[in-house]
């Protein structure tokens, strides 16, 4: 049988109130099966137990700023004031969980996916061509120390680190120590 959903909604209110009925009760009055009137009472949790009646979003049905403040609110709250934003918001903890875990995934690097050459490639080659356009290396050993001396004195002093928080070293040593470090030789 259809029923109005503005029936159903009656019916949640009688049992989602403060004292409120049972199921099972409330079925015998009503007509309606037990197990109708708890799927409703489940799909119409009410918000804040309040009794106006709005329909719960699904853990689906969050857009992802949602998501992001009801993990912030949960982080701030105690252990026993988490029970009561879960059951509020019609969460489980393992939900919160999954959702921060997506969010800090999301949050991470991805390699360069364009359809032209990656720029910091593209910079490192260049790099590259100035160095050797520039100086003719007369042995190994020189190629050798000018390769060290690029790596070890640019490139890795201004390249940015992820253990760094995507800080170069000289960006990061200069926030750290308070003191502008020169150019490194």
């Amino acid at each position: 049988m259809q029923y109005s959903e503005n029936f159903k909604d009656a019916a949640v209110a009688k049992m989602a109130t403060p004292g409120g009925r049972s199921a099972t009760s409330l079925s015998h009055e009503l007509g309606v099966s037990q197990s109708s009137l708890s799927r409703w009472l489940r799909e119409r949790v009410m918000l804040g137990g309040n009794g106006a009646g709005a329909m719960r979003e699904r853990a689906g049905d969050w857009t992802p700023e949602q998501k992001v403040e009801a993990i912030l609110e949960f982080e701030k709250l105690s252990e026993e004031q988490r029970g009561v934003f879960l059951r509020e918001k019609g969460l489980h903890e393992a939900t919160l969980a999954q959702w921060k875990a997506e969010i800090i995934e999301a949050m991470k690097l991805k390699p360069f996916v364009g359809g032209k050459k990656d720029p910091q490639q593209k910079r490192i080659a260049a790099l590259d061509r100035e160095l050797i356009d520039r100086v003719r290396m007369r042995t190994r050993e020189e190629a050798e120390q000018a390769v060290f001396e690029f790596i070890e004195g640019w490139y890795n002093p201004h390249r940015r680190h992820s253990s760094l928080n995507y800080e170069c070293p000289i960006g990061y040593e200069e926030k750290h120590w308070g003191v502008a470090l020169g150019p490194v030789k």
